[in-house]
């Protein structure tokens, strides 16, 4: 006889709310600008996050909480 097939009951699942950082950063010798967004549990980790897509060379000017 086959083994009696289990139910999963209402399974809660956690969910983590993230926060959302915008950084604005610039090339100094060209004047360019970018608009560079990270996302994280913290805005600690999402400013990290959207900071480690900043190019070399660039300058942070400007960062936001959404």
């Amino acid at each position: 006889m086959p083994a009696p097939l289990t139910r999963l009951r209402g399974r809660r699942t956690s969910t983590v709310d993230t926060v959302k950082v915008s950084i604005i950063a610039t090339n100094p010798p060209t004047g360019d600008a970018l608009v560079l967004e990270g996302e994280g549990v913290s805005e600690e980790h999402a400013l990290a996050v959207a900071k480690a897509r900043v190019p070399q060379g660039w300058r942070t000017v400007s960062c936001r909480r959404h």
